[in-house]
């Protein structure tokens, strides 16, 4: 946000201008007089009577241009604006080229009485001037558009009806930054009970949410708060400051959720934290980016966005400034990224908006960098401060903390929530949720969890990881199609695919996964791997390039299984004639065979075969059974 110089720049130079230039230009004796009394008045520091010389004088001579200034500076430095204004005018109308910061003061004091249609013009010419202070005129330049922006905003109001949280959540105290789990059915934020800042958390139970409670595993006789909460609730990411074992006034510090407990919160370390300022943090819906604001010198402003991400090992990479046009020369902070890992909302001041800090959105572009902010308008942002948003799955809903809503008397910030408007939301989110477990032992496995957009093949997969009781929540933007995988050393891998290319909403999905042990005698009749995901053209054997992420992974299985050899087998459904479809299955067969041959498989190690319509896994009543029936199996030979 420009700082608003003093207006005594404009009078300095001004008085400079005047004074230079050596003589007072009237036709009036008795104005001459006048203007000779008025700066006596001045020297003795009598504003009263300098103010009424001043005006006789210009009253006598009209274009009496060095009087009207006169006035004109002295009705501004008492902070008379109402009078100051038209005294600024008048002195455009005697000359409107003389003295250009005429018209940036009048830009200016337009702009402090919020009058944006009148304050733009002025400070646009002001712009226009040649050979004039550099930085000046792009002050300018930056408070006409703000002008602009702000007269078309209050033109347009965005639709905007946020409803308090039940006192379940709201206190008398402040509530402040509310994160949810995916499935919106836990909350934790922070509250300042006017002592000190501390975690509570609540979960929705029977259509309301309980009675918030402190989140003892973390909260500490020091402050706890900016923080975030990954989408599975199992990792919080927060700040904490002047910590004994930080390395800046403000770190992050990382805690897991195993087994009914928090565990022992860890300084993130020097990759990301600095011996600034570091906060406000929000992870990717995977876990695998985080975003967080930091006042570190090598960033473009105040506090500015930066991003690490975590690699294979578990450690984060070295932070790095966000890319593109998101950053301001002022303060960027309170990021979120939405589910969708591609809009990313925030406050700024350096960026043109409402009022002291405004709300945007920002998108990931092609080249991985981030586009021009977008203000998410009035009456979302005021000219007060707006801190944060966050978003549910959805992309629709919002939730946020303001005290704009309650009595000045008693000011204090709450929780609400918000339906945010259509261009400003990100792309609606579901999430595949539930446990993988091992056939053998019961037991949960922590299995990794990879899901391929089958629309954009060459994009990067989501992976995840259900922890060691087998868990796991993976988030997907809908409107698209996907191939998932599930595998485990030593163990079978499972195939599914998950069809969202005509579904919008919010729709999640509950997959519980049986994994079998690889043995080296196993039964002919065990359970057969479906390969979900293996792709042919209409009526042909002919593989589609959106099979090439499973044959990748069942090529993957065979080289870290070098003992084992498979077979596999085809089935179509019972549409057309049986020794069609037994010939359809058998050529299908044979070129996933042929592809894998093609990747260095061994002969000896492969089998195919066709059965064609004969072993229908439901009966073929309808087009969604017919389409189980149409597959792909590979079967772990004895």
């Amino acid at each position: 946000m420009w700082i608003l110089r003093s207006s005594l720049l404009f009078l300095s130079v001004l008085v400079g201008t005047l004074n230079g230039s050596g003589q007072v230009i009237t036709s009036s004796p008795k104005a001459e007089k006048y203007f000779h009394k008025a700066k006596k008045a001045v020297r003795d520091k009598d504003a009263d009577k300098a103010i009424l010389y001043y005006s006789k004088a210009v009253d006598e001579s009209p274009q009496f241009y060095e009087a009207q200034a006169q006035l004109a500076i002295l009705l501004n430095r008492l902070g008379r604006e109402s009078e100051a204004l038209p005294a600024l005018e008048k002195l455009i109308s005697i000359d409107s080229l003389r003295e250009p910061y005429v018209y940036f003061q009048l830009g200016k004091l337009q702009y402090k009485r919020e009058h944006w249609s009148q304050a733009a013009p002025y400070l646009e010419r002001f712009a226009r001037f040649k050979g004039l202070d550099a930085e000046d005129q792009q002050m300018a330049s930056y408070l006409a558009a703000e002008c602009r922006f702000r007269e078309f905003a209050l033109a347009h109001p965005v639709p905007f009806d946020p409803v308090p949280f039940s006192a379940a959540l709201n206190s008398a105290g402040d509530e402040l930054n509310p994160t949810f789990t995916a499935d919106g059915q836990t909350v934790v934020f922070t509250r300042y009970d006017g002592r000190q800042e501390d975690f509570y958390t609540s979960t929705w139970v029977d259509g309301a949410w309980k009675e918030a409670t402190p989140l003892a595993d973390l909260n500490t006789a020091d402050n706890e708060g900016a923080h975030c909460l990954s989408k599975d609730g199992r990792m919080m990411v927060f700040t904490s400051c002047n910590n004994r074992n930080g390395l800046g006034s403000c770190d992050l510090y990382e805690s897991h959720w195993w087994r009914g407990h928090w565990s022992e919160p860890v300084n993130l370390g020097p990759a990301v934290n600095s011996k600034h300022w570091d906060s406000q943090p929000t992870l990717s819906a995977d876990g695998r980016l985080l975003i967080f604001s930091s006042k570190r010198p090598e960033g473009q402003g105040g506090a500015d966005l930066w991003y690490s991400q975590r690699k294979p090992d578990g450690h984060w990479s070295v932070a790095q400034l966000l890319p593109g046009k998101i950053q301001s020369p002022g303060d960027d902070e309170t990021p979120f990224l939405h589910a969708d890992g591609q809009t990313l909302y925030f406050s700024s001041n350096g960026h043109i908006g409402m009022g002291l800090h405004d709300l945007f959105v920002s998108r990931l572009t092609a080249d991985s960098s981030w586009s021009e902010p977008v203000n998410l308008g009035y009456p979302i942002n005021t000219r007060e401060q707006e801190q944060a948003i966050t978003l549910s799955l959805d992309g629709q809903t919002a939730y946020f903390s303001s005290d704009r809503f309650t009595s000045k008397s008693k000011s204090n910030f709450d929780l609400f929530t918000f339906t945010l408007p259509q261009n400003s939301r990100g792309t609606s989110v579901t999430y595949v949720t539930g446990t993988v477990r091992s056939v053998a032992s019961h037991q949960g496995l922590p299995a990794t969890i990879t899901f391929q957009c089958l629309d954009t093949p060459e994009s990067s997969p989501l992976i995840g990881q259900a922890d060691q009781d087998g868990q796991y929540l993976i988030c997907l933007p809908a409107g698209k199609r996907y191939a998932l995988l599930i595998d485990h050393p030593q163990y079978s891998f499972f195939s599914e695919s998950f069809d969202l290319s005509d579904s919008l909403a919010f729709h999640p999905y509950q997959l519980d996964v049986d994994l079998y042990p690889i043995k080296k005698r196993q039964s002919e009749d065990r359970k057969a791997i479906v390969l979900q995901n293996i792709l042919f053209a209409s009526g042909s054997d002919e593989l589609l390039m959106e099979s090439t992420f499973e044959l990748q992974k069942v090529l993957e299985f065979l080289r870290e299984n070098p003992g084992i050899r498979i077979r596999i087998e085809g089935h179509t459904d019972n549409v057309g004639l049986p020794e069609d479809n037994l010939d359809l299955s058998t050529r299908r067969a044979t070129s996933v065979v042929k592809w894998l041959l093609d990747h260095g498989i061994s002969e000896d190690r492969l089998l195919s075969a066709g059965y064609g319509e004969s072993r229908p896994l439901v009966e073929n009543d309808t087009p969604a059974h017919r389409q189980m029936n149409r597959r792909t199996e590979l079967v772990i030979l004895p």
